[in-house]
């Protein structure tokens, strides 16, 4: 009885330390969407330099715009500077675009890491209660073998 007692035990431990390693890998999950939002600050780094770059092409535009005012002689040589900045501010737009996509991929990829976590830890709960129901009836067993 006391030997079977003491097996049930040593596989209750067995079962903690398989729920320890579990906590591990929702450690390692943990890891993973840590790096995901680092890569998303990354992508937003990545706007906000597209956001810079679209405020150079419209001061640009401006600059544009007054020699217009000032000198009716170079009309055409501002207009073809204005249409230039311009060109500017579209590329700028689409690297914004772009860098906007990144984000959401990455926030995608976070939401997908944090969904994985959740699992994680779903299973590891679980499993320690599962665990623990094993030990309270280890515990009854042993109080019932001791009377």
């Amino acid at each position: 009885g006391v030997d079977a007692v003491v097996d049930g035990v040593d596989a209750v431990v067995d079962g903690v330390v398989t729920v320890v390693d579990g906590v591990d890998a929702v450690v390692d999950g943990v890891d993973t969407v840590v790096d995901g939002v680092d890569a998303v600050v990354d992508g937003v780094d990545a706007v906000v330099e597209g956001v810079d770059a679209v405020v150079d092409g419209v001061d640009a535009v401006v600059v544009g715009v007054v020699a217009v005012v000032d000198g009716v002689d170079s009309v055409v040589d501002c207009v073809d500077a204005v249409v230039d900045g311009v060109d500017a501010v579209v590329d700028s737009v689409d690297a914004v675009v772009d860098g906007v996509d990144a984000v959401v991929d990455g926030v995608d990829a976070v939401v997908e890491g944090v969904d994985a976590v959740v699992d994680g830890v779903d299973a590891v709960w679980l499993t320690v209660l599962m665990l623990w129901s094993t030990v309270l009836m280890q515990w009854s067993t042993v109080l019932m073998l001791r009377r």
